[in-house]
């Protein structure tokens, strides 16, 4: 046990060694080694930082600002690195005397060394389950998971940092585990990323169109737990006056003008109230009005001011007006006949189901061609104007706080005379969206949200037809038989809350 720990440790400090890291992927590497259980926190001290002699070298711990692998360059990671990427101005400053400040005091982040242990344990227990965790629900634990910068240089981290435990040997017993879990690192590398473009364009504007037509699905009853949520009316209240409140009363009074004062005539409510002297401060008080003089002489005798030219340059009063516009209209969204054109289908397809789950891509398509087709089918209109995207139920771990178990809401296909049974945990659903929506999807990655299907409303029976010979069988329409693309039965996405790498793994799992 204590072997293998120091080999790792001395590993570590040997990767960190001979190389730079940049402050953003510093952070990173601090997270994985806490995650490991070889540091307690990832917030350095600032007492290390702030020396009197500059001159000194820091200790090795202090040093390391370098790239992760000797392949690792900023070609790796096409971005600017997030966070603040200046140093400390007074330390970089010799000879400037600087207080020696004190510690921070623990941190809620620090790990006791229980945890730390156990942390060890469980990535030698299992290296490939340690890093699908750390790249997925621990990811999602300290807000990495929605930071485009993490996403991309996390995966890459760890890769380099495994590839080179590998090619120095530092652990022989544990090759074939620590294979497994580069092989997890660089799938994270494709998938990781993936989800946040996926959760940036779901839900699509066709899934918001099809809203537009039909209404929100989402569930009255979603919120805090016995909480009344505010819902709106849509007939006008109309509240009934208090009898034991009295009714106000509109006080007025006329209003005279003398010159540039202002006089208030008494009204004959406040005719009683003029027998009443004013006190102030122990002294009677009288008033009275006095001669103003004349509006006219005052405004003669007004020297104008110099407006320093904004006499002669009238536009400059409505120079806001004739700059340039930054704050523009927000774009419109396509509407639903944008995607399917002029068509009775708002009349003709109802919503009939929806669901909450988490699915799994299964596979993904463009739009059809109807003239270059090979199905045997026809095409509906839908599925040549819109990407079908397949997803089938999460079955890669177990239902939990994070992936909940799918539940169907508002299930009205019987009302509507559909006789149509929907099993979620069981079967796929195919899902139409805007092509614009399947450019970051990969198989395999998971989607949670809120999905309603929509179905054609059933044609109306044909009338019975007498018949006159009994053994001439009546030859009706034969009853249509569902095909994947025919536009009767269809999927759309009205919210997403979650999207997830298809090794989301937890670490109760």
């Amino acid at each position: 046990m204590t072997d293998r720990v120091d080999r790792l440790y001395q590993i570590q400090r040997d990767f960190k060694a001979s190389r730079r890291f940049p402050p953003a992927v510093r952070v990173l590497y601090d997270e994985f080694r806490m995650f490991l259980g070889m540091i307690d926190s990832t917030s350095p001290s600032r007492s290390k930082r702030l020396k009197n002699d500059t001159s000194e070298p820091l200790e090795e711990e202090e040093q390391g600002r370098g790239a992760v692998d000797d392949n690792f360059s900023d070609d790796d990671i096409d971005m600017s690195p997030s966070g603040n990427t200046q140093g400390d101005p007074m330390s970089m400053e010799p000879g400037i005397p600087i207080e020696e400040e004190k510690p921070p005091g623990p941190s809620p982040f620090d790990l006791p060394v229980p945890a730390k242990e156990d942390r060890m344990d469980t990535f030698f227990a299992d290296p490939e389950k340690a890093i699908k965790i750390f790249l997925s629900s621990h990811f999602r634990d300290r807000g990495l998971l929605w930071v485009e910068f993490d996403l991309k240089a996390g995966p890459i981290i760890v890769r380099s940092f495994l590839a080179f435990i590998l090619r120095h040997h530092a652990l022989p017993e544990y090759e074939r585990d620590l294979e497994c879990a580069l092989d997890a690192a660089r799938h994270a590398e494709i998938e990781l990323p993936k989800t946040l473009i996926v959760s940036r364009s779901l839900p699509d504007f066709w899934g918001l169109a099809c809203v537009d037509i039909w209404g929100s699905r989402v569930p009255s009853s979603w919120g805090i737990p016995n909480f009344p949520l505010l819902q709106s009316d849509e007939h006008t209240t109309v509240v009934e006056p208090d009898s034991d409140v009295p009714v106000a009363q509109l006080i007025s009074h006329d209003v005279a003008i003398d010159g540039v004062h202002a006089v208030l005539e008494p009204t004959p409510l406040e005719v009683v109230n003029d027998a009443i002297d004013i006190d102030i401060n122990g002294e009677q008080v009288q008033l009275a009005t006095t001669n103003a003089p004349d509006v006219a002489a005052i405004w003669d005798n007004v020297v104008p001011v110099d407006n320093n030219g904004w006499d002669t340059a009238s536009d400059q009063w409505n120079a806001e007006n004739q700059a340039e516009q930054t704050w523009d209209p927000p774009v419109p969204r396509p509407t639903f006949f944008a995607f399917v054109g002029p068509s009775p289908f708002p009349n003709t397809h109802v919503p009939i189901r929806a669901e909450r789950s988490v699915r799994e891509v299964i596979a993904f398509a463009a739009p059809l061609d109807i003239n270059n087709s090979t199905h045997a089918n026809p095409i509906s209109h839908f599925h040549s104007h819109l990407a079908t995207i397949v997803l089938g139920p999460w079955m890669r771990t177990k239902e939990s706080v994070d992936i909940p178990g799918p539940e169907i809401f508002r299930d009205d296909a019987k009302a509507f005379g559909i006789d149509d049974v929907h099993d979620p945990r069981n079967g796929n659903i195919t899902v139409l969206v805007d092509p614009e929506a399947i450019k970051g999807l990969v198989p395999g990655l998971g989607i949670g949200g809120l999905f309603v299907q929509v179905a054609a409303k059933p044609e109306e029976k044909p009338k019975e037809v007498k018949k006159f010979n009994k053994s001439t069988p009546y030859r009706g329409k034969k009853p249509h038989v569902s095909t994947p693309y025919d536009g009767k039965q269809w999927w759309y996405l009205e919210s997403v809350n979650q999207v997830i790498p298809s090794y989301w793994t937890h670490l109760v799992d």
